[in-house]
C-alpha cells in the first residue's frame, strides 16, 4: 500500500476555500448518504417486479425456458432495455406498467437527480456532481487529495481564482465525460474531475515541489517507511495510469475520462498564467494587496515568497536593504536562516547582533524570548553574532529564565573557544556564581590552550579553578 501523506511546498496563508470545499463536500454526503441506499432499493424491487413478469411472459407467450434465458443473458438484457411485446398480449399492460416504474426508480435515484449525464445535462447538474459521492471511500481519497495539493494552488493563484477554477475543472471534466460516454442514462458524481484539475495545475505550477508517500507491506513482517517524489515525475505517472485504464475500458465504475479531462484542463490553465505572466502581473499583486496584514512592501513580500520557495539566496539579497530600514520581525528569521542557507554566515552573525541589540534596547521581553525559541527550533542560534547572545543571555538571566541562559552561555564559550570574548564570558559566569555544566572543564581548556592575553584576562576571574580542590 501506497498513500501520498504530504509535500514541501509551504503555506503562507491559510486554504479556506479548500476547507470550505471540504465541508461542503462533507455535509452534502452526509445529507445524501441515508438517501442512498433507499433509492437502491426501490431500484432492485422495481427491478425485480420488472423482470419477473418479462420472465413470465418470454416462457409463457414467447416459447422461452428458463434455461435458454439463463444461457442468453446479452438476450435478455436487451429485452430489460427494450422490450418486444405483443401489444396484444394479456402481459402488455403489466410489462409496461413494471418498465415505467423501473425507470422512474432509476431517474429518481439520487445520483441520476444530483449527477450529471448525457440525459441530465441542466447547470445545477454540473455543480451537484462535484459534491456528491457514492460512498466513504469516494468521499475520503477526493477530499485527501483536494486537501493535499488544493491548499497550494489556492495559496499560489488566490481564493477566488482557486474558487472559480476549481468550479471550471468540474464542468469541463464532466463535459469531456458526457462526450465520451457512449450510455446517456449513466450519471457521473463525484469531486474527483475538479480535483484532477488541482493536480494538473500543480503538476505545472509546483513542478519541483515533492509529494511525500508512506508504504505499507506485509509479505512477511511488516515493511512500511516513506519516500518523496517531485511533482513533475508522479503526476505525470498517474496521468498515464488513467489513458491506460480508459483504453482498457475498465469496469471498477471510475470516470477516467473525467480525469483525463480535468487535469489537461488544469495544466492548460497553468501553462496559459505561466506564458501570458497573469500570475506575475495580476494574480500576484492582487494577493499581496489582500492579505499585506504585516505592512510589508512588495519587495519585502517577493523575498519572503522566495524563502518559502527555498531559494534562499534570492530571498537574502531581497530582504536585507528592506530590513534593515523598518528591522521587520516577521522578516528577520527568513533573512538571517537565508544567510545561513547560502553559508554567508558573518553577514547572518551581522544582522543578528543589529535586530537583537535593536529589540534589547527596546525592552520588549516577549519578542526577545519569540526570536529565541524560534531560533533554537530552526537550529540557528549557533549562527547569531555572539555579542548579540551574551547581551540575550543576561536578558534571560535578569528575567529568570536561568536554564536558558546557561545553554546561551555554554554556545558563547563553544563558538568563541580560546578567543577573548569566550573567555569574558566564562570570567561572568564564574565571577556570578552561574554554574554551568563542564564549567570547571572549560575553564581548565582555556587556560591550556588559549594565547597569553586570553590566559590574562581568565586569571583576573575572582574564583580560578587552579586554586579550589
Amino acid at each position: 500500500m501506497i498513500i501520498p501523506i504530504g509535500n514541501s511546498g509551504n503555506l503562507k496563508r491559510a486554504p479556506f476555500i479548500t476547507i470550505i470545499i471540504i465541508l461542503i463536500n462533507i455535509i452534502a454526503f452526509i445529507a445524501v448518504n441515508g438517501r442512498i441506499s433507499e433509492d437502491n432499493n426501490k431500484i432492485m424491487n422495481a427491478y425485480y417486479e420488472y423482470s419477473d413478469v418479462l420472465l413470465e411472459y418470454l416462457m409463457n407467450y414467447e416459447g422461452y425456458t428458463f434455461a435458454e434465458l439463463l444461457s442468453d443473458q446479452e438476450h435478455f438484457k436487451k429485452q430489460i432495455e427494450n422490450p418486444e411485446i405483443d401489444s396484444l398480449s394479456v402481459y402488455y399492460k403489466a410489462i409496461t406498467d413494471a418498465k415505467a416504474k423501473y425507470e422512474n426508480a432509476m431517474n429518481e435515484h439520487v445520483f441520476n437527480r444530483l449527477g450529471v449525464s448525457g440525459k441530465n445535462k441542466g447547470i445545477i447538474n454540473f455543480l451537484t456532481a462535484m459534491f456528491t459521492h457514492a460512498n466513504i471511500f469516494h468521499l475520503i481519497g477526493n477530499l485527501w487529495f483536494l486537501m493535499l495539493l488544493g491548499a497550494n494552488v489556492e495559496d499560489t493563484y488566490g481564493r477566488m481564482n482557486f474558487l472559480i477554477f476549481y468550479i471550471l475543472s468540474g464542468i469541463v471534466s464532466s463535459l469531456i465525460f458526457i462526450l465520451s460516454q457512449g450510455d446517456p442514462n449513466i450519471p457521473l458524481i463525484g469531486a474527483s474531475g475538479a480535483i484532477a484539475g488541482v493536480m494538473g495545475v500543480f503538476m505545472v505550477r509546483h513542478f519541483k515541489t515533492k509529494i511525500k508517500f508512506f508504504y505499507f507491506f506485509f509479505p512477511f513482517r511488516p515493511f512500511f517507511g516513506t519516500f518523496r517524489i517531485i511533482a513533475g515525475i508522479v503526476l505525470p505517472l498517474w496521468f498515464v495510469q488513467q489513458i491506460m485504464d480508459a483504453s482498457g475500458q475498465s469496469d471498477s465504475g471510475i470516470a477516467f475520462m473525467a480525469h483525463i479531462g480535468g487535469f489537461m484542463f488544469g495544466v492548460i490553465i497553468a501553462v496559459l498564467i505561466n506564458y501570458f505572466k497573469i500570475e506575475e502581473k495580476y494574480i500576484a499583486p492582487r494577493i499581496q494587496e489582500s492579505s499585506n496584514l504585516m505592512g510589508f512592501s512588495v519587495e519585502e513580500q517577493k523575498g519572503l515568497d522566495a524563502y518559502y520557495d527555498n531559494k534562499f539566496k534570492e530571498a537574502s539579497l531581497i530582504l536585507e536593504a528592506p530590513f534593515l530600514k523598518k528591522y521587520n520581525y516577521e522578516s528577520f528569521i527568513p533573512l538571517f536562516e537565508s544567510l545561513t542557507k547560502c553559508g554567508n554566515n558573518s553577514r547572518a552573525a551581522f544582522i543578528s547582533d543589529l535586530y537583537l541589540s535593536r529589540v534589547m534596547k527596546d525592552g520588549d521581553k516577549t519578542n526577545l524570548q519569540n526570536i529565541f525559541r524560534e531560533m533554537e527550533t530552526k537550529k540557528l542560534i549557533e549562527y547569531a553574532g555572539s555579542s548579540a547572545l551574551f547581551k540575550m543571555a543576561k536578558e534571560f538571566l535578569a528575567s529568570g529564565l536561568h536554564e536558558d541562559a546557561r545553554y546561551l552561555f555554554t554556545i558563547i564559550i563553544e563558538k568563541e573557544k580560546f578567543g577573548i570574548l569566550g573567555a569574558k564570558v566564562l570570567i561572568y559566569i564564574i565571577n556570578n556564581d552561574i554554574g554551568i555544566e563542564k564549567e570547571r572543564e572549560f575553564f581548565n581548556s582555556y587556560m591550556e590552550n588559549a594565547d597569553d592575553e586570553t590566559k590574562i584576562v581568565l586569571m583576573n576571574a575572582k574564583r580560578g579553578y587552579n586554586e579550589q580542590e
